[in-house]
């Protein structure tokens, strides 16, 4: 995945399950062996076309499709092998956010389509813009509201990453969390779809800036360094000794 992300990205203010990009991600879990048809929509013709092999000669247990690489091709451009107990796929795009259709069959049989996700399926997030954000579900008829905190130096030394907020339709309840953090949500047959959009960017109060945290922490710290010298005897005596 890509290590760039452009501001373009970043001001981003609406995702849903239809729509991949650098921070939002779709995950489905092949339904054991056999040959995958995987195809790219726009709008309603197909624009790529691949194919997925699970095998149980294959040690690989999952593949990262990054939709920007397959869209700048019209044929058959990737051939993928996933272990056949063990497949798991993720997609998303590390250029830009893209609400191509993905539809993956299994001869005639759907096995997955990123319009209507099936029970399993799933759908991360990474917010990254503070603020209050609206979550709709149109099939299990409910919303939410996530509060994105601006990050606090103290808060985010408190929390990581890996906790990641998680969403259900058992456990849809208005949250809060930090910039980066990001949240899975987990579908179901009463709850396909997703809409998240920012409703209030969070700002940060008068001298709580980034940088102003960032500039009070350095000070803070030079204080303390400086009291612990006049502290320490040693440090004093090697002091007047190396003048």
């Amino acid at each position: 995945m890509t290590n760039f992300i452009s501001n373009k990205v970043l001001e981003n203010t609406t995702f849903s399950n239809v729509s991949v990009g650098p921070l939002a991600y779709l995950i489905h879990k092949l339904s054991g062996e056999g040959s995958y048809q995987m195809e790219i929509y726009e709008e309603k013709k197909v624009i790529n076309s691949s194919v997925i092999v699970c095998t149980k000669d294959s040690e690989s247990t999952s593949i990262n499709i990054d939709l920007s690489t397959l869209l700048s091709s019209s044929k058959v451009s990737a051939s993928y092998s996933l272990n056949d107990e063990h497949c798991y796929v993720l997609f998303f795009n590390s250029k830009e956010y893209s609400s191509n259709r993905i539809v993956i069959r299994k001869g005639k049989d759907v096995e997955f389509d990123s319009s209507t996700p099936k029970k399993g399926d799933l759908y991360a997030l990474n917010l990254i813009k503070p603020g209050e954000y609206e979550v709709v579900s149109k099939s299990s008829k409910k919303s939410i509201k996530i509060n994105v905190l601006y990050p606090s130096i103290q808060t985010n030394l408190k929390k990581t990453i890996s906790d990641s907020l998680k969403i259900s339709s058992a456990n849809f309840k208005n949250s809060e969390i930090l910039p980066n953090q990001g949240f899975v949500i987990e579908f179901d047959d009463t709850f396909n779809d997703i809409e998240v959009t920012l409703v209030k960017e969070n700002l940060p109060k008068k001298g709580q800036s980034i940088v102003e945290q960032l500039h009070s922490r350095v000070q803070e710290m030079q204080k303390a360094r400086k009291k612990h010298n006049k502290a320490n005897p040693v440090r004093k005596i090697h002091k007047e000794f190396t003048k």
